[in-house]
């Protein structure tokens, strides 16, 4: 097990984000999160990030918990949430060499560790190029490269599909099936359903903060829009 939530809730004044979330990914196992904006995908992904804390709960990554690994200031778990931060006016392979210096990379294994990232992402051929001058398919290739500087167990990513064209949209699926190969955990989220069916092993439903439904791949395969419509849909109506 590489990452559990146990009776995870996040209030934030009086409205409720996230209400008794329990969720258990193992490694190299793909785990979408799939539900209607709002429904609390996002805040869930923060709070495994130890970007905002629950208010309710415990979140454990490899048995430890969240504030153990936050009192070590190493946390196990790489991320893109929202848009990573990049400095436009450098290039992509300087951006990186900045994120490992970050992340604690040895200085003497920097280089090889930027090289070898940006050629997994498909970018060793613009690596010079500044990141003003990146297509939206090509910052994300990097985004994901700057997630994966320090070879991370754990990795979140937050709609990382968005605004891609299909050769950009395969790229991202294939290296999230190479990651799983690899041993590493992916935790992701899209609106776009058909992908999620293409690489994930289960799947949790959630709508208005809590899970309604976890599915796994031999249940959800090539009729996930349907098994969508049924569970959201009927959750929705029930709650009226």
């Amino acid at each position: 097990m590489i990452l559990e939530l146990k009776s995870v809730s996040k209030e934030y004044g009086n409205e409720i984000l996230v209400h008794n979330v329990n969720m258990k990914v193992n490694e190299g196992e793909i785990v979408g999160l799939i539900g209607p904006n709002g429904a609390g995908k996002t805040t869930i992904m923060k709070m495994i990030c130890g970007v905002t804390n629950p208010s309710e709960g415990v979140i454990e990554i490899n048995q430890k918990s969240i504030d153990y690994w936050k009192s070590l200031g190493e946390m196990p778990v790489n991320s893109i949430i929202e848009t990573p931060t990049m400095y436009n006016h450098l290039s992509g392979y300087l951006n990186l060499e900045i994120e490992a210096l970050m992340k604690g990379i040895e200085k003497t294994k920097i280089r090889e560790t930027c090289n070898r990232v940006i050629a997994d992402v498909g970018l060793d051929v613009q690596k010079r190029k500044k990141v003003k001058k990146y297509s939206l398919g090509m910052k994300q290739r990097l985004g994901i490269a700057m997630t994966m500087i320090n070879s991370p167990k754990l990795v979140i990513l937050d709609e990382p599909i968005n605004g891609l064209d299909p050769e950009g949209i395969n790229y991202v699926r294939n290296y999230i099936r190479e990651l799983s190969e690899q041993k590493v955990a992916v935790v992701i989220s899209s609106h776009i359903l058909n992908e999620l069916e293409k690489v994930c092993d289960k799947l949790y439903f959630i709508q208005k903060g809590e899970i309604v439904k976890m599915i796994y791949k031999r249940d959800f395969n090539n009729n996930l829009d349907e098994l969508y419509e049924q569970i959201i849909k009927y959750k929705g109506t029930e709650n009226e």
